[in-house]
């Protein structure tokens, strides 16, 4: 997730605190910190539970934090669209904010898409390498394109906060809500993309494949303990004792691996 610092403009990244420099096409066409690297050395039972942990926190934290970027956008699409009418007021003219809310519907629709390919990502092995790189890549281009989307429209937000803006033109108000619809219509693309090549059979097989092999994993023992209901990050959730994944209290059936939670199981 692309920041900027307020006082040195330096570019980085939210999640890893990386150079942005290193999250672009310079790196393979996806972001280097949302690809976990696994070590191909031989472990033993402790540094394999170790390597797990670590791969677990890796995608949870990350599908976290897309959550909480698709609250901040909700909250943003007010507070942009009342500071585009200010300038629109202060310019003397009329326009709508269709284009606006198109635009942070969007990036709230993809930010979801992207959120929940985490948790699949963590439990998916994939038997063909380059439907992996192909998935990867695509989901690279989508969040490249979410993060210019959400960019951009940062620019009203100084108007919501503090009144100042750069838009002071009827110019520069139109090229920015053409440049705004640009980027609108190529993230609408590589969004569609996404949906294309998650829909496609091979991946289909993939993923079928996978969650066989879920489905005949056997439970873990601790399983009421696992199974208690517990709070994180403000949320009511249940933890699977199949697969691990943090389920709403609101669901009886895991949302990844399907598997039925009892009434007893939270006494």
């Amino acid at each position: 997730m692309h920041m900027t610092c307020s006082r040195c403009e330096y570019h980085f990244c939210w999640i890893c605190l990386g150079d942005w420099k290193t999250h672009g096409s310079a790196t393979g066409g996806f972001y280097s910190c949302n690809l976990f690297q696994e070590s191909k050395e031989q472990k033993n039972e402790k540094m394999q539970k170790e390597a797990e942990l670590k791969k677990f926190t890796f995608y949870s934290e990350r599908f976290y934090e897309h959550l909480k970027s698709i609250k901040r956008a909700e909250d943003k699409l007010p507070k942009a669209i009342q500071g585009f009418n200010q300038i629109v007021e202060v310019i003397g003219m009329v326009m709508n904010t269709d284009f606006l809310e198109e635009a942070m519907n969007l990036v709230i629709e993809c930010r979801s898409m992207i959120a929940f390919m985490y948790p699949l990502f963590y439990f998916m092995e994939f038997k063909e390498e380059k439907c992996k790189e192909i998935t990867l890549y695509q989901q690279g281009l989508l969040e490249m394109a979410i993060e210019s989307v959400d960019k951009k429209t940062d620019e009203l937000l100084n108007v919501h906060y503090t009144g100042a803006t750069s838009l002071d033109s009827l110019d520069k108000l139109v090229k920015f809500r053409q440049n705004v619809a640009g980027m609108t219509r190529d993230l609408k693309s590589y969004f569609q993309r996404m949906i294309s090549h998650l829909s496609n059979p091979q991946f289909q097989q993939e993923f079928d494949d996978n969650v066989q092999a879920v489905k005949a994993t056997p439970q873990l023992s601790l399983q009421r303990t696992y199974t208690r209901e517990f709070e994180k990050d403000g949320m009511r959730i249940w933890r699977c004792p199949r697969c691990a994944f943090d389920n709403s209290i609101f669901t009886r059936q895991c949302e990844i691996c399907e598997y039925q939670r009892s009434e007893k199981e939270n006494l």
